[in-house]
């Protein structure tokens, strides 16, 4: 949903957002707030016939819709095939990216998933406008036929627990602190500033720089030295995904593609 967001951030001035997602998935989507940012929405069976996304040239299409065994052998029978679906080493039937049915089920099962993934891509901007605007459809599933060369777009959202103060700490980081360096102490007074009250104590803060930090969110240096342990204190400088490549919400943040950041396991 944080990657939503940022999509819908980056494209404010593209005209309506639509989103097309599974019934199921959306129900979900909606008690985080997806009416909040999406103009229109629709769901993969419901959309045979349908014209409501052709004008509109920024999509999202979130998931696929997983056709059931049954199905996928009933268009197997038609060509005359018997098709079961093939199980792992433990004796269970694969299911996701790992289902198959073997050398002649396989492109019943692309036809009925893949391409209806790229079908629905392209209900977007199927009709012209005057500015000859194309399409940005964004494709968060892993079901896209192989023949379909995608851009790839990494994005990269951190969750967090808004009562223990990471929502505060990037708040004034992107808001309050000056372009250039500033160190930890700067925070703990702008938070304070800011909250009042409220402001988390300096050792929570401290942590949530310390998770900036193993993240690579935040580029700093320190005089003597990591590890040292007469280093001193660290400096901070604000980074370049504040300018406009990331997003803080009530769940979190998201860093745009491109940023530099590792995937260690543990940050938020």
């Amino acid at each position: 949903m944080l990657a939503f967001r940022w999509i819908a951030q980056q494209e404010t001035d593209a005209g309506p957002l639509g989103f097309i997602s599974t019934k199921g998935a959306i129900k979900v989507y909606e008690d985080y707030g997806l009416d909040e940012f999406v103009d229109v929405r629709g769901h993969y069976g419901d959309l045979k016939g349908s014209n409501e996304f052709s004008d509109i040239r920024i999509g999202i299409v979130a998931g696929c819709n997983e056709p059931s065994h049954p199905r996928i052998q009933m268009w197997g029978a038609f060509a005359g095939l018997s098709l079961k679906p093939e199980k792992g080493e433990n004796g269970t039937i694969l299911r996701g990216s790992r289902k198959t049915f073997g050398e002649d089920g396989d492109p019943i099962l692309v036809a009925l998933r893949e391409n209806q993934v790229l079908q629905v891509a392209m209900r977007f901007a199927r009709e012209p406008n005057r500015n000859q605007q194309p399409a940005h459809v964004y494709l968060h599933t892993a079901a896209i036929p192989e023949w379909v060369e995608p851009e790839q777009m990494i994005l990269h959202p951190r969750l967090w627990e808004q009562s223990k103060g990471m929502g505060q700490v990037l708040t004034v980081i992107r808001e309050d602190l000056a372009e250039g360096s500033w160190k930890s102490s700067d925070v703990f007074e702008a938070v304070e500033r800011r909250y009042g009250e409220d402001k988390k104590t300096n050792r929570r803060l401290r942590g949530c720089l310390q998770e900036l930090r193993e993240s690579n969110t935040v580029p700093y240096t320190r005089p003597g030295g990591e590890g040292s342990g007469s280093g001193g204190a660290y400096i901070y400088q604000k980074p370049d995904v504040f300018d406009g490549r990331m997003l803080v919400y009530r769940d979190g943040y998201v860093h745009g593609p491109n940023s530099v950041i590792s995937d260690q396991p543990g940050t938020r």
